[in-house]
């Protein structure tokens, strides 16, 4: 169907449960929203990276609290705007004019992040974003009503933000008392998917969302966190005359680690029908969650890596603290962490298959064991570094040790996949029981047959 521009017009329903439909490629909105969440990302990262700098414990600890607080508020409006875009279709001017609004408040989130002096204005942007979010909602309930239950769950996460942040800017709240309550509504929003799942809000009358769509979306968030990291290793030393063998060399392992985890996520991301989105509500949600988890650390990553570069083309200093170096390593283990949740998302229960040859079987099995030890493996190997070298690490040594980490392990599995299909396993990690097979780890929404469930394109997650 051909969507025509108008004024205003009724959102349609992007699909329904059991019928097939094409995958969506994001739309130029969606693109555009995406460059400012690159400076969202860019500006938390400088700010948490400048708290870390100033050795104190009070500011480091307020500091800690805004950045996952912020980057929280960012990712949940992110997520209900792609959500509500994976369900719906609106071209319509109506929409464009509070996509803008969306826009403005995002912005106004985006110059107030990363400094607790400024957390008045990123609370008035963030109620700007989400009004712009119930408003889209209102639109949908009053005018499509095989929407209104799925609507009514969506405007519940977020409508309550929006009155705790306007009461907290209307009686003047202080400082800290902001603070709570912009980190009670990040804590509120994230929990929420659980609450309405465990509680049944939706029944069987929520709404499927578009899994290839939902799949490109999350994808693109993890690039956008770890272009912010690319960019700064590109252009945060720019300024430096005289670039040094020392200061190229720093640029491609910043560079090669980022690229190394990119490899690591995209490695293997199942085919639709095998999606972790199609399991079960829990694991829907579970999914959307990680890939939070997972984007706070790479950001943290990020901050980790612009720590160890300042010490090579600074030349003030010739190691990296033993803090930075444990934040560095465990910042890269919880995103080797976060990759294997998304694994066990996917696959658990699937593999090995029941069909699986015996070789095939063990094969697999190393596979599984070797990602749960790649993901301790960077502490591990901090700890290691630290009792050789318990006054700083020269940060070279910090990057090398993370490059070996990530492309280590991208070549361990790829070198795996690479046997199974030397063994004639061609479908590698697809050879598994049809979705069709009782594999849904939580209870179905009451009124939703395990068949009817299994043909649909979404899990019934976030509201």
């Amino acid at each position: 169907m051909v969507d025509v521009w108008r004024v205003w017009s009724k959102p349609r329903i992007a699909a329904e449960w059991g019928e097939e439909y094409e995958g969506r490629a994001e739309e130029w909105w969606e693109t555009f929203l995406d460059l400012v969440f690159v400076s969202a990302f860019t500006n938390g990262a400088a700010g948490f990276k400048k708290s870390l700098q100033k050795n104190s414990s009070y500011d480091l600890a307020q500091s800690v609290v805004d950045f996952g607080t912020q980057f929280t508020l960012f990712y949940t409006a992110w997520l209900q705007y792609t959500l509500f875009t994976a369900r719906f279709i609106d071209t319509s001017l109506v929409h464009s004019v509070l996509m803008f609004t969306h826009l403005i408040g995002t912005s106004g989130m985006v110059v107030n992040t990363g400094s607790s002096d400024l957390r008045w204005g990123f609370a008035i942007g963030s109620i700007i974003q989400r009004t712009s979010l119930v408003c889209m909602l209102v639109i949908v309930y009053w005018l499509v009503p095989r929407a209104r239950r799925q609507a009514q769950v969506d405007i519940v996460q977020t409508l309550p933000s929006v009155i705790l942040l306007v009461c907290g800017i209307a009686v003047g709240a202080s400082d800290g008392l902001l603070q709570g309550l912009l980190a009670g509504t990040a804590g509120y929003e994230l929990l929420f998917p659980y609450i309405q799942t465990w509680a049944h809000f939706l029944a069987d009358k929520g709404l499927p969302v578009n899994i290839d769509h939902l799949q490109n979306r999350l994808a693109s968030l993890i690039m956008l966190v770890l272009g912010e990291s690319v960019l700064s290793a590109v252009t945060s030393h720019h300024n430096v005359e005289d670039k040094s063998t020392l200061y190229y060399a720093a640029m491609t392992l910043s560079i090669a680690v980022n690229f190394g985890n990119a490899l690591v996520y995209f490695a293997i991301v199942p085919p639709r029908k095998f999606n972790a989105l199609r399991r079960s509500p829990f694991a829907g949600v579970g999914y959307m969650t990680t890939h939070w988890a997972l984007g706070l650390a790479f950001l943290t990553l990020s901050v980790a890596v612009k720590l160890s570069t300042d010490v090579i083309t600074d030349g003030e200093q010739t190691t990296l603290s033993s803090g930075y170096f444990l934040l560095f390593m465990s910042s890269l283990g919880a995103c080797m962490a976060g990759t294997f949740v998304l694994r066990l998302l996917h696959w658990w229960r699937r593999q090995p298959a029941p069909g699986d040859s015996a070789e095939v079987r063990r094969v697999k099995y190393i596979w599984w064991a070797g990602h749960a030890a790649a993901a301790v493996l960077p502490p591990v190997v901090a700890g290691l570094t630290l009792c050789v070298q318990p006054a700083g690490i020269n940060p070279f040594v910090a990057l090398w040790e993370a490059l070996a980490c990530t492309l280590g392990y991208a070549v361990f599995e790829s070198s795996l996949m690479h046997y199974l299909e030397h063994l004639g396993h061609h479908s590698t990690l697809q050879n598994m029981p049809s979705s069709e097979e009782p594999l849904l780890s939580a209870p179905l929404p009451a009124g939703v047959s395990p068949s009817r469930y299994d043909s649909s394109h979404e899990a019934q997650t976030a509201g």
